[in-house]
């Protein structure tokens, strides 16, 4: 007897099957099978809500600024005071735009020293309109954790252009240019959604419509204004843009 068919006829022990004609059952009365009671399984904690007051308080001094990113050099606008026109893809951060002003499109990393981005410092001067992206990622405290709670925070920002800055791609603010040397302020609400996200600001000068500088100013505390612990900047590079762009 081989060892499978050994093996099948010890698995068939049971209803007398291994080498004869099974054995007729005795009769009797059909009874169904009684039914296990198995506990219920614990219900999966409820999430609170996300909640943010209104008004947002003001970031505490211990926030710490955007200091770490990358500047998208400068470009002027095709027509005088559009805002609108988008030289990279504003909502998703993976292509560039080409045509006639390539050779100006390229990413430079920055580490600011002071509590605002001088950007009109950082970029090629410009003479006339201009409008600069700057782009970075709110980090988590580690990049570990791949699935971190989702956390109510809020963005801060001081500004003297015109502004408007994408959180995860999506517009959070549209703020106008300040007049003189006067500083704009906003806070709006976002959400920290993973190990980190994505902010780009976009930023005007050159005209009063687009405001005497592009320099800038941002945080992201909790959503009441406290310091978010690990919370820090970076600047690794967005996935799908070409390696090379070319010179500022």
């Amino acid at each position: 007897m081989s060892t499978r068919h050994a093996t099948a006829c010890l698995l068939a022990l049971a209803l007398a099957a291994c080498d004869g004609p099974a054995a007729e059952p005795a009769q009797s009365s059909p009874q169904s099978a009684p039914s296990a009671s198995l506990p219920s399984p614990d219900p999966a904690p409820a999430l609170a809500p996300l909640a943010w007051p209104d008004p947002l308080p003001a970031a505490a001094a211990d926030v710490p600024t955007l200091f770490k990113g990358l500047l998208i050099g400068t470009w002027t606008p095709d027509t005088p005071g559009d805002f609108d026109q988008a030289w990279v893809d504003e909502h998703g951060l993976r292509s560039v735009k080409g045509g006639e002003h390539a050779s100006r499109r390229a990413w430079h990393g920055f580490t600011a020293a002071t509590p605002f981005v001088p950007v009109q410092q950082l970029v090629a001067a410009r003479a006339g309109e201009s409008v600069a992206y700057l782009y970075s990622l709110v980090m988590r405290a580690s990049l570990l954790d791949l699935e971190p709670p989702d956390v109510a925070a809020a963005l801060h920002v001081r500004h003297r252009g015109r502004l408007r800055a994408f959180y995860d791609g999506r517009l959070v603010l549209d703020a106008p240019a300040q007049p003189g040397s006067a500083w704009g302020e906003a806070r709006v609400p976002v959400t920290l959604t993973g190990p980190y996200d994505v902010l780009l600001l976009k930023c005007g000068s050159g005209s009063p419509a687009l405001g005497p500088s592009p320099d800038v100013e941002a945080r992201v505390s909790a959503a009441d204004g406290s310091a978010l612990a690990g919370l820090t900047w970076n600047s690794m590079r967005p996935g799908g843009l070409p390696t090379d762009l070319g010179a500022r």
